[in-house]
């Protein structure tokens, strides 16, 4: 009896001792399974915190301030600046106006040597100013004294006006008056006259390009000559080209017709070549190289150099 109590006995402990370790396998199992699913969710939250954060990388800070913003976006946009000098006047002979702006003053100096053929050569100097009174009018005056071989002098007055600019501000005209008047009968340095002489004209230059531009000048106007020379209507055409290889420095090439109409009308063929240069601020050295009528080949070549200053007043 007691034989079968302890068999009893004994099958329910294995009973007891197998039931304990199936609940706790399944403890095990359901743990196992929680932990896995957390694992693979917070791997999932992981990957979507990543690719967040990549997309928020490529998009603004929402933190960010609005300029911030702007000065990220906005790109500096790069222009070549005019070269303009203190006073507002261009470097570029080419973009320069034909008459001075408004209350601008222009002194200038000048040498000349005129050599003849066959004759005594002449030293000159010729001081003046130019000034821009209003918009687009300029008025000046020259005063020239020879030195070699004799002691001359004479006077220029002018006046300019600048119509404006035309086809696209390619075209620049203007309107003078010039008044050359000799205190010598045998005057003719710089302007090559030995009369009163009075002269109506119209400037123009046109621009090509930023490097080249055609000038010209139509006038007309009457020589009053000394008693027993005889009076003249005078007829004169000038063209030529500007050339602009660097900003400050211009250089040009000028042929023209100057025609004495009367009872013994006469003609001369000037040709002109010009080279200035643009050194300090607003001031210009030039030299100048003619031939004051090449009908008569070299018979009379000039040379002439000089400066000219600008000052807003």
């Amino acid at each position: 009896m007691r034989t079968i109590i302890s068999v009893v006995m004994a099958v329910v402990l294995l009973g007891w001792i197998d039931l304990a370790q199936a609940q706790e396998g399944e403890t095990g199992g359901d743990t196992a399974t929680e932990d896995t699913g957390k694992s693979g969710t917070d791997t999932k939250k992981t990957e979507e915190d990543k690719k967040v954060g990549t997309e928020g990388d490529s998009e603004t800070d929402p933190w960010a301030s609005p300029k911030a913003a702007e000065e990220k976006e906005t790109p500096i946009a790069e222009t070549t600046p005019e070269v303009v000098l203190p006073g507002g006047y261009p470097v570029s002979e080419i973009d320069r106006p034909l008459a001075l702006p408004r209350m601008t003053l222009e002194p200038r100096l000048n040498f000349d040597i005129d050599f003849f053929h066959g004759g005594d050569n002449w030293f000159s100097t010729m001081l003046g100013a130019g000034f821009g009174m209003i918009d687009n009018l300029e008025a000046g005056i020259d005063l020239a004294l020879s030195f070699s071989p004799h002691v001359y002098a004479g006077m220029r007055l002018y006046g300019l006006y600048e119509f404006g600019k035309f086809l696209d501000g390619k075209l620049r005209a203007a309107g003078q008056l010039q008044l050359f008047i000799p205190f010598s009968k045998k005057f003719f340095a710089y302007w090559g006259g030995s009369a009163v002489t009075m002269l109506a004209g119209a400037p123009v230059k046109f621009k090509l390009s930023d490097m080249f531009a055609l000038i010209g000048d139509l006038g007309m106007g009457f020589l009053i000559g000394h008693d027993p020379a005889p009076n003249y209507f005078l007829l004169q055409v000038d063209a030529g080209v500007l050339v602009q290889p660097i900003e400050p420095l211009a250089i040009s090439l000028e042929f023209g017709v100057l025609a004495y109409l009367g009872s013994n009308s006469d003609a001369a063929v000037p040709m002109t070549f010009k080279g200035q240069y643009t050194l300090v601020g607003d001031l210009d050295l030039f030299v100048e190289f003619a031939f004051k009528d090449l009908s008569n080949g070299a018979d009379w070549v000039q040379l002439m150099f000089g400066a000219a200053y600008r000052v807003a007043l």
